[in-house]
C-alpha cells in the first residue's frame, strides 16, 4: 500500500495547504487506479474534502476542487454502492457549476459532470426528476461550450444519451428525435478522423432503426443502414458494424424485397456480409 505524507513545517506558507493536501489526494486516487487499493481510494476522498473546506471561499480554485470531490465520491459509489456517496457527488458538482459563472471556461465542464451524476442516480435509483435535471445541465453545457472545442461532439453525444434514456422511459417520439439530432451534431462537428465519429455514427444508426421500429416508415431503416456503412468505412471494415449491416439489410429485405443500395456497396459484398 502506498502512503503519502507531509510535513506541516515544510510547508513555506500555510495558505498553500489546502493546495498541498489537494495534490495530495490526487496522487492517492492515482494509486487507487493503479492498485485498486481501497484504502487509497479513501484517503483521497478524505484529502479532497479536507482541501475544500481548507480553501477561501471565493479562491478561484474551488470549484475545481469540489468537482474533483464529486467525482471521487462518484468513484466510491461505483465502487461500494452507498447511495450517500452518489447523493453527496450530486450535491458537490451542483455547487461547482453555481459557484462558476456562464462565462468560464470551466463551466461547460462543471455542468456536464453534474449532468453524468445526475443520470447515474436515475439509472440506480430511478427518479425521474434526476434525468430532467441531466437532459437540462447537458443541454447547457452544449449551448456556453465554444464551437470547436474538442469536447463539444462529446457532449453531443452524452445529450443524445440522456435524450434516449428518456424515450425509453416514456416512450415520446420527440425526446427519439432530438437524440437522432443531438448525435447529428455530434457527427457534424467531427472530422472523419476523429477517433469517436465511427461510435457515433454506430449511436445514430441505433437511434434511426428505434425510429423504424416505431414508425415502419422504410425511410428510417434506410438511414440506420446508410449511417452503418459510413461507420463501417471509416473503420474499414470493423466487425460490429458489419454485422449490423448484414442484419438490417437483412431486415429491409424482409420488408421491401431488397437490399438498400448504399456507397460502396460492393466491398462491403466482397466483405460477403450481405
Amino acid at each position: 500500500m502506498g502512503v503519502i505524507t507531509i510535513k506541516l513545517n515544510e510547508l513555506p506558507d500555510l495558505d498553500e495547504l489546502p493546495r498541498t493536501i489537494f495534490v495530495v489526494g490526487e496522487k492517492q486516487k492515482d494509486l487507487f487506479k493503479s492498485q485498486r487499493n481501497l484504502s487509497n481510494l479513501e484517503n483521497a476522498v478524505s484529502n479532497y474534502a479536507m482541501a475544500v473546506e481548507l480553501i477561501d471561499e471565493g479562491h478561484p480554485d474551488k470549484p475545481g476542487y469540489i468537482s474533483s470531490l464529486a467525482v471521487i465520491q462518484l468513484t466510491r459509489f461505483e465502487q461500494l454502492r452507498s447511495p450517500l456517496d452518489l447523493d453527496q457527488a450530486v450535491l458537490n458538482a451542483r455547487k461547482a457549476a453555481e459557484l462558476t459563472d456562464d462565462g468560464h471556461t470551466n463551466k461547460p465542464l462543471f455542468l456536464w459532470l453534474l449532468s453524468h451524476v445526475q443520470e447515474a442516480r436515475f439509472e440506480d435509483f430511478g427518479d425521474l426528476s434526476d434525468l430532467e435535471m441531466a437532459i437540462s445541465n447537458v443541454a447547457k453545457a452544449v449551448q456556453l461550450m465554444e464551437d470547436g472545442h474538442p469536447d463539444k461532439p462529446r457532449y453531443f453525444k452524452d445529450l443524445a444519451a440522456a435524450q434516449r434514456a428518456r424515450f425509453e422511459r416514456f416512450g415520446d417520439l420527440s425526446d427519439l428525435q432530438n437524440a437522432i439530432s443531438s448525435t447529428t451534431k455530434a457527427i457534424e462537428i467531427s472530422n472523419d478522423g476523429h477517433a469517436d465519429k465511427p461510435l457515433y455514427l454506430f449511436h445514430l444508426c441505433n437511434h434511426h432503426y428505434a425510429c423504424f421500429t416505431y414508425s415502419d416508415d422504410l425511410s428510417d431503416l434506410d438511414k440506420a443502414i446508410k449511417s452503418i456503412a459510413k461507420a463501417i468505412r471509416l473503420t474499414d471494415g470493423h466487425p460490429r458494424f458489419l454485422t449490423q449491416l448484414g442484419d438490417l439489410q437483412q431486415i429491409r429485405l424482409e420488408h421491401a424485397g431488397d437490399f438498400l443500395d448504399v456507397e460502396d456497396i460492393t466491398v462491403l459484398k466482397e466483405m460477403q456480409m450481405l
